[in-house]
């Protein structure tokens, strides 16, 4: 691993592609600041909402970007169809509703993170960071973001056999504890 600063970030490259959680918790064991936001570097999200989510965010809030379902564009149904169905799982596991668990973009507290010992290495670790959150009861709020989704030609890796993971980690995580009682966990780790 090598890193690369510059005034307000560092980018860090990693010797070998170990999946997108596995990246994130290499970020994280470098990160200082007070939120983490993940920035795919395949470019689908729009920089310029990263201001307007920090800005929800407020204090300690967890803000989750909702991308739009791109239902009528090629292809892109069966996508959406399948992140809403692992939405639904969510809810029904853990009892709240969420839309979009695994947007890119979702500024969450530094020091939440650190607490969650993030396991997962790939893609499922948007699901371990949702279930995580939710099973400490901490709240998060949503707001539309930008979104311009690439097609599988341009790159995109997820495919249906993510479900069975998707799922699988929603299951995972279900009996995840928060190391201090729910109540007063974001007060303790303030």
């Amino acid at each position: 691993m090598k890193s690369l600063s510059c005034e307000a970030a560092r980018v860090i490259f990693l010797t070998e592609n170990s999946g997108k959680t596995a990246a994130v918790r290499a970020g994280l064991a470098e990160a200082s600041g007070k939120w983490v936001l993940i920035q795919d570097a395949d470019l689908d999200y729009d920089p310029k909402d990263i201001k307007r989510l920090l800005e929800c965010a407020g204090d300690c809030g967890v803000v989750y970007g909702r991308r739009p379902g791109c239902w009528t564009m090629p292809r892109r149904w069966i996508f959406a169809s399948g992140v809403l169905f692992i939405d639904i799982a969510i809810m029904l596991t853990y009892g709240r509703w969420l839309r979009d668990h695994a947007t890119c973009y979702k500024p969450v507290p530094r020091r939440y993170l650190l607490q969650f010992d993030l396991a997962s290495t790939g893609f499922e670790g948007c699901i371990e960071i949702t279930a995580k959150l939710m099973r400490a009861r901490i709240p998060i709020q949503q707001t539309f973001i930008s979104y311009a989704p690439r097609s599988v030609s341009e790159g995109k890796k997820l495919t249906l056999g993510y479900g069975w993971t998707a799922l699988a980690a929603v299951w995972k995580y279900r009996t995840w504890q928060p190391r201090v009682e729910s109540e007063t966990w974001a007060r303790e780790t303030a």
